[in-house]
């Protein structure tokens, strides 16, 4: 597990170094922590479990909703625009996924939000400390 784990430390090792990684992973995880809060937001006022394309369509003027809701699509599973960030970016996929099962939750507007927002912080803190663990050696 720890090869595979370090393994997707490769490109950012390559590409930045540990202060690369350490950087990228505080600057990922405050750009995810802000889209989480967003997300968390459009679910507690318009629950859908279609997400992300839903609210493009429904918060958008009629006449581009259908053609947003198809970039989102396409977007939505798109790359890491720096390279040496994809790696901090692994760390922080996933959490849409807790919008999709909106609908199989009991007070939805409620829990799924705070679902969202307990995903960022438990994901965040035991990458932190692995990465923490991984780079320490090298500064």
């Amino acid at each position: 597990m720890e090869s595979i784990c370090r393994s997707v430390f490769t490109y950012g090792l390559e590409n930045g170094g540990p202060a690369g990684l350490l950087y990228g992973f505080i600057f990922c995880f405050i750009g995810y922590l802000a889209v989480v809060l967003s997300l968390a937001e459009l679910v507690s006022m318009m629950p859908n479990a279609a997400g992300q394309y839903y609210w493009v369509g429904a918060l958008t003027p009629p006449r581009y909703g259908k053609f947003l809701s198809w970039i989102i699509g396409g977007y939505l599973p798109g790359t890491s625009v720096f390279v040496g960030l994809m790696t901090s970016v692994f760390a922080f996929l996933g959490a849409d996924g807790v919008i999709h099962m909106c609908k199989e939750v009991e007070d939805l507007e409620v829990e799924v939000p705070r679902s969202l927002v307990a995903f960022a912080r438990d994901d965040g803190l035991p990458s932190s400390l692995y990465l923490k663990e991984m780079i320490e050696p090298s500064f």
